[in-house]
């Protein structure tokens, strides 16, 4: 018994050590101090010039990183900017293999998505061009692949996904085809959600604009409801749902339309059924 006993306290140990290994990390390392190095790997491997203009930080308990002020540019045009980046988790949800997101948090983002009159979208410039990928083998027969392939073992684990809070706000995604001359915009989009778990249902609150250019067409939306998912994603629920849209537009006659939607809905994708009440 006393061999047991000293591994348990030798495995305590060295998660006490980890532990401490980590939050001395966190306290003496000062990110800020790699900047440069980060903008430049990512300038070596994509396509992008990265720009770190704020601070970097991050926190032990939760354990999370924050980005402030980041601006990425392909071929002299700003792709994507953002104001506020927060990321955290549990620490102690990962030492018990049960992780939980404490907070996540985006805001301000800004990205510019275009397509040229060769239908090329500017996202695939991202990466550089790579060479040519190597020939990929025969792929195996039915048969081989049967017997490469090991017996189930039965039903997977449920997802044990939790979530403490997750805002984002003022996020703005612009898109143009050159081609068509098709555009249309995304801003002022919003979204709040809380105690998000699988098994139960969270409020959910959403916020936004949308507008084209062809045909001419605007609408405010903002949406709260109660959102429900089980663990194994194949059932969900949204219940208390109350929507309001403003349109206006080409489609309208140039008049205002007012849009009010309320009611739940269910869904089971196993067995292909949907129910809309209200």
């Amino acid at each position: 018994m006393k061999a047991v006993r000293y591994v348990a306290l030798a495995i305590v140990g060295l998660l006490i050590l980890a532990v401490a290994a980590v939050a001395i990390a966190v306290a003496v390392i000062d990110p800020n101090t790699y900047k440069p190095q980060i903008e430049k790997v990512v300038e070596s491997k994509t396509n992008l010039d990265l720009i770190l203009a704020g601070d970097i930080g991050w926190s032990f308990i939760p354990l999370g990183l924050e980005l402030n002020d980041v601006e990425a540019t392909l071929e002299d045009e700003r792709l994507v900017k953002l104001d506020q980046l927060v990321a955290q988790v549990s620490f102690w949800s990962l030492v018990t293999m049960s992780p939980r997101v404490d907070t996540f948090l985006l805001s301000g983002l800004d990205a510019n998505l275009s397509v040229d009159a060769n239908g090329t979208g500017n996202w695939t410039r991202i990466m550089p061009e790579g060479e040519e990928q190597p020939q990929q083998e025969e792929p195996a027969t039915p048969a081989e692949t049967a017997e490469e392939q090991p017996e189930s073992s039965g039903a997977s684990e449920p997802l044990n996904f939790n979530v403490e809070s997750v805002e984002i706000s003022n996020a703005r995604v612009h898109y143009e085809d050159k081609g068509t001359g098709q555009a249309f915009t995304l801003e002022d989009f919003t979204v709040n959600a809380s105690e998000i778990t699988l098994g139960s249902s969270f409020p959910l609150d959403v916020s936004f604009r949308f507008a084209t250019n062809q045909p001419q067409f605007e609408v405010e939306g903002d949406i709260s409801a109660r959102l429900a998912a089980n663990e194994a994603l194949n059932e969900f629920g949204v219940s208390d749902l109350e929507a309001i849209f403003d349109m206006n537009g080409e489609p309208f006659g140039g008049e205002s339309v007012r849009a009010e939607i309320a009611g739940s809905l269910e869904a089971n994708l196993e067995n292909e059924t949907a129910t809309l009440n209200g």
